[in-house]
Formats: C-alpha cells, sequence, structure tokens
C-alpha cells in the first residue's frame, strides 16, 4: 500500500470527524474542514464513503424485495413480522454499527503510522466488547419472544418465533461482519468492504430468502444465512490471497512488510527532559539500519530531541508521572515521526505561531527548525490523546 495507504488514513481521519490541522512548509495551513487534493482526493474520499452509501441502497432494494417474497409465502401476517424483526433489528445497530464505528478514527489513524499492533489490539476490543453487548442482546430476544410480539401489537405465532430466534441467531455473525467492514473501509480495503456489503446485505439475504419460500423451508433462515454465506465467501477469498506472494496477514491484511524489513521502530519514554536526549539517541541504529542519510538521521533526530522537550514541558504538570509513545517507520524513502501522549491538549504548531514574535530563540526556535525540515506536520487529539505525525 505504501504512501497511497498512508493517504487513505489521513483522509479516513477526515471523514470520521477527527478534529485537527495540517501544517505544510512555510507556515501554510488549512482547516481539516477544506481538504486540498483536487478531483483525486474527491475520489479517494467518495470511495471511502462507499460502503456506507452501498448499504442504505441496498437496504432498500432488500427491503422491497423481501416484502415481495414474504407475502408471497406468508401474506401480510410474514410482512408484519418482517416489519418487526426489522424494528428489533434497527435497535441491535446502536451495537453492531456503534462499537465499530467508534474504533473507525482510531484505525485510520494508526493505519497512517503503519501501527499494525494497535490495530490488531481495537479488533481483539471489539470483539470481546462487541461480542458482549451483542450476546447479551441475542440472549434477550431469543428468550423473550412473547414479550417482543407484546410490544409490536402481533400474536405470537410459531412463525413470530422462528423469526425472532433465527434473528438472534444471526446477531453475533453480524456483529464480525460490521467489525470486519468498518476495519476494511478505514484501513483502505475499500473493495472488500463493499465486497461483504454487497453480500449480506443483498445477494445473500434475498437470494436464500426467494429459495427457502419455493422449497417450502421456513424462510426466516435467510437471516443467519445471509451472515453466514457472506462470512464463508470472505474467508474463502482472504484463503486465496494468502497463497499468494503478498506481505500481508491472513484476515485484517495488514501490510508486515515493514515490522519484517525493520522499517518500524517503537518505544516508550518517561515524561522527563533527560529522557527525550535518550530518545533521540535510541534511534541511531534504527537510521544506520535503513541507510538513511546524514541529513535524514539529523533530522529524525533533532525532531525527536526537540518535540518530546516541548510537548512534555507542556502537556504534563509532573514530570516523569506518565510516559510518551514514539514510533518511526520508513515508506519508500521517506521518514515518518509519531508522539503521541495522554497529558493536557496542546497543539505546538499553535504555539509557535503565537509566540514566535517574543520568544524567536526559545521553543519557538525550535519549532520552527522542525518545519522547516518537515514536509509536512499533522496534530490530532483523538479521545484525549495528542498524536503529533511528522512527516520528513
Amino acid at each position: 500500500m505504501g504512501i497511497g495507504g498512508r493517504v487513505a488514513g489521513q483522509r479516513t481521519r477526515y471523514l470520521f470527524g477527527c478534529g485537527g490541522r495540517i501544517y505544510l512548509p512555510a507556515w501554510r495551513q488549512f482547516p481539516a474542514t477544506m481538504p486540498r487534493g483536487g478531483t483525486s482526493m474527491l475520489r479517494e474520499m467518495l470511495m471511502l464513503g462507499t460502503p456506507p452509501a452501498l448499504n442504505n441502497l441496498l437496504s432498500m432494494v432488500r427491503m422491497i424485495l423481501l416484502n415481495r417474497i414474504l407475502m408471497a409465502a406468508g401474506g401480510s401476517a410474514f410482512v408484519a413480522i418482517f416489519t418487526m424483526v426489522g424494528s428489533v433489528s434497527d435497535f441491535t445497530l446502536c451495537v453492531i454499527s456503534g462499537v465499530p464505528q467508534t474504533s473507525s478514527p482510531l484505525v485510520g489513524i494508526y493505519n497512517s503510522e503503519r501501527n499494525n499492533p494497535g490495530m490488531r489490539l481495537l479488533i481483539h476490543m471489539q470483539l470481546c466488547y462487541g461480542g458482549i453487548l451483542i450476546g447479551s442482546i441475542a440472549a434477550a430476544i431469543a428468550l423473550a419472544p412473547a414479550l417482543i410480539c407484546t410490544l409490536f401489537g402481533l400474536m405470537q405465532t410459531a412463525q413470530a418465533v422462528w423469526a425472532l430466534r433465527l434473528f438472534a441467531l444471526s446477531l453475533p455473525m453480524a456483529m464480525l461482519c460490521s467489525i470486519l467492514i468498518y476495519f476494511y473501509n478505514a484501513s483502505g480495503q475499500v473493495p472488500f468492504a463493499n465486497g461483504m456489503t454487497f453480500c449480506r446485505v443483498f445477494l445473500f439475504a434475498v437470494l436464500p430468502a426467494a429459495v427457502l419460500s419455493w422449497t417450502g423451508f421456513p424462510v426466516w433462515w435467510f437471516y443467519p444465512l445471509s451472515e453466514l454465506l457472506t462470512l464463508a465467501v470472505l474467508f474463502v477469498v482472504l484463503w486465496r490471497k494468502a497463497q499468494s506472494d503478498t506481505p500481508c496477514s491472513p484476515i485484517l491484511l495488514l501490510d508486515e512488510a515493514y515490522d519484517r524489513m525493520g522499517k518500524v521502530i517503537d518505544f516508550s519514554v518517561e515524561a522527563r527532559i533527560d529522557e527525550a536526549v535518550r530518545a533521540a539517541g535510541l534511534i541511531g541504529g534504527f537510521c544506520n539500519q535503513n541507510s538513511l542519510t546524514a541529513r535524514q538521521a539529523m533530522a529524525v533526530s533533532l525532531s525527536i530531541e526537540e518535540m518530546l522537550t516541548i510537548l512534555i514541558k507542556h502537556c504534563f504538570q509532573e514530570q516523569g508521572q506518565a510516559t510518551v509513545d514514539v514510533r518511526v517507520f520508513v515508506i519508500q524513502g521517506e521518514i515518518g515521526l509519531r508522539i503521541r501522549n495522554a497529558g493536557k491538549q496542546f497543539n505546538p504548531i499553535d504555539y509557535y505561531q503565537a509566540h514566535q514574535a517574543a520568544d524567536e530563540m526559545g521553543e519557538a526556535l525550535g519549532i520552527r527548525m522542525i518545519l522547516k525540515l518537515a514536509k509536512s506536520v499533522c496534530y490530532q487529539r483523538t479521545f484525549g490523546v495528542n498524536t503529533l505525525t511528522i512527516l520528513l
């Protein structure tokens, strides 16, 4: 994916509304609400928005077709049951869509800096918390169909119980599908997200429903079949992709080439000024391993030392009480530096612009030197975490 993956991650952050400003050399800046890039950026932004748009479009078409299939299979009684289950389904979206949607901004950020462990941790947390929540909802639906029918003013028929319990059976699989769709979209694997959306929302819902109604089997089996068949097709595609020589992880499709080749280094330092100096020295071996020039190595060391010193001073009231995470990566000859901390909100670029006249030889001078060396500097504050990304 290379630079394109990083750009996709940055645009994903824009699409999901993470606040921030992007700073370019000569201190030109523009609000994140009006990105530049012309038609190519607009095309990629629209591409990243296709999975939810496709979901909305296909949901409407599916509802029309399923209404016709169910009307033919069981008349207005089946359509009423389908409407009731649809209302219950809307309620479950608070978990099925809410959990992965909350994590999508962080996936975009982690993808831009090639933070594969961070993305895996996010998926693990979504599976744990989302699984517990959706499992509880599914159990409640399966155990209390009579109560749900009463709430919607329907008789507790055998068909209504079948529909609700088979829908409950589909919910854990729907949770997994939703997590993967949001992840693929946020990490730049949009074709996979679109393919899963098409299969899950439309193809494997309408087709099984039609076949089941024609053969006389309970038509409500289309609920779990739509999720199960989608996952089956996905895993077949992923298995075939894994047979190729691409250095990607088998399910999440994470590019592991940079980790294997030593082009990424992560470490944490205590929030102390002397630790900033030590951090600058830690990357010497990394620079040599990746054949960086003397100028590039100097730029990385200077950026780490200067920015860590400034951030530690302004983000933490008591030094040494917290840690700062540093990540350096090399992608297609360009060097990226990410510094992250959970201290007070502090944007060093805004600070520079406010103090450059009164502090020309102090902290503002160090920031100015980095701005001259950097191709771009991006500050983000997401979920209480300060993230400063410098591209050299």
